[in-house]
């Protein structure tokens, strides 16, 4: 016998396994994409060269975050618990080249973010100008070179920062028994960037002593732009004077005289006359020398202390000790006015150096000073350079 089906019950039935769930439950929608926002501080994105940009990354990520990248580079990891985070990513600006940072992160599920894109455009810091060699780079090797039968030379290649290439070397003349020590700790406590540090070698006998100090050539990897070059003050032979240039070579300089207690600053101011350090002026304190020129023919001559390719030569003053402190090449080097310009050979013949051949600079610390004939001592006080650069001239 055919039972009648009791439809207002089979549909009662049905809604209540609706209601109570008989049928499979809605999915868990995934966790949201990481999502990554960066942020600068006003100005930031136009950096002085030299300084430091401080970029700050908001990272999120509902699946735990796990890896922060920059272009394709680990350079953060988290546990994987994190489902947010600030991190704070320094950059260095080493020149005036563009720059483009393109952040991402990945969750703990392997699902990346869209990256998020950081460009800075470098300006010449006014402070530092037109960088040469910032001097904070390390010596990737050295080498030796005789020029002359007493002139027998180590030449340091080091990275350095600046715009002229990215090694340079550094090498003493006539071996005078100095000591260069690249990337050392700053004399100067407040301060943690790497400078050079030059030193007379403890060991070194007097002889050819100029007082502890050195002429040494800084052999840049290429020439320095005409344009620089050409603002800076030239040498009128008429009047035996420099006119003055828009632009000026300049390096920072802390002379330690807390080191060597048997040769003090005031030895240096007491100086009794000129012969003692090459037409010097001992009221503007320590004499340095700079002469800017075509390394092929300066650093390779056999005439005596490189005495040929110059372009031209100035002289500046540390003015005091145990300090930062920036020396302006903006006075004429009297003792080498005859080079100007000029390049005397062998067979006293002239050949131009122009300035489109600057690709060396010659610092010559307290020049021509002679310990070992009758100076007033030799000088084992630390000296230390910094940003070697063009500047303006006021």
């Amino acid at each position: 016998m055919i039972k009648k089906l009791n439809f207002p019950l089979l549909i009662a039935v049905f809604g209540l396994c609706l209601w109570s769930g008989c049928s499979e439950e809605e999915p868990t929608p995934p966790p949201a994409e990481p999502t990554i926002t960066t942020a600068l501080p006003d100005g930031a994105d136009t950096p002085f060269v030299g300084t430091t940009v401080m970029i700050t990354l908001n990272l999120a990520a509902e699946a735990g975050l796990s890896t922060l990248y920059l272009d394709d580079n680990s350079i953060n990891t988290f546990t994987g618990t994190e489902t947010e985070a600030t991190i704070v990513h320094e950059q260095f600006i080493g020149s005036e080249d563009p720059i483009e940072l393109v952040f991402s992160i990945e969750d703990a599920l392997g699902i990346k973010a869209t990256a998020a894109t950081v460009t800075l455009n470098p300006v010449e810091n006014p402070a530092i100008g037109f960088l040469l060699v910032d001097f904070s780079g390390t010596s990737s090797g050295n080498d030796t070179k005789e020029v002359a039968s007493w002139d027998t030379r180590t030449i340091w290649t080091m990275g350095i920062s600046g715009k002229i290439g990215s090694t340079a070397t550094i090498e003493n003349v006539a071996g005078q028994g100095k000591v260069a020590q690249f990337a050392a700790t700053n004399p100067d406590p407040n301060e943690t960037n790497k400078v050079l540090k030059y030193t007379k070698d403890q060991g070194a006998t007097s002889s050819g002593a100029w007082g502890g100090w050195t002429n040494f050539i800084i052999g840049l990897e290429s020439a320095v732009p005409t344009e620089e070059t050409s603002e800076l003050a030239k040498y009128d032979s008429a009047s035996n004077t420099l006119v003055a240039g828009s632009r000026v070579v300049a390096v920072d300089v802390y002379y330690d005289a807390t080191v060597d207690q048997d040769f003090t600053w005031s030895d240096i101011a007491t100086f009794e006359d000129a012969g003692d350090i090459w037409n010097s002026d001992v009221t503007k304190g320590l004499k340095i020398d700079a002469v800017l020129g075509s390394y092929e023919i300066h650093a390779n001559n056999e005439v005596g202390y490189d005495n040929q390719g110059y372009y031209i030569s100035y002289s500046g003053y540390v003015p005091e000790p145990n300090k930062w402190v920036t020396v302006k090449f903006n006075l004429l080097d009297e003792g080498r006015t005859a080079f100007f310009y000029d390049n005397r050979n062998e067979d006293n013949t002239s050949s131009s150096v122009g300035p489109d051949m600057v690709d060396c600079i010659n610092l010559k610390v307290s020049p021509g000073y002679d310990a070992s004939s009758g100076g007033d001592g030799i000088d084992t006080n630390p000296i230390y350079f910094r940003n070697l650069r063009i500047i303006n001239a006021e």
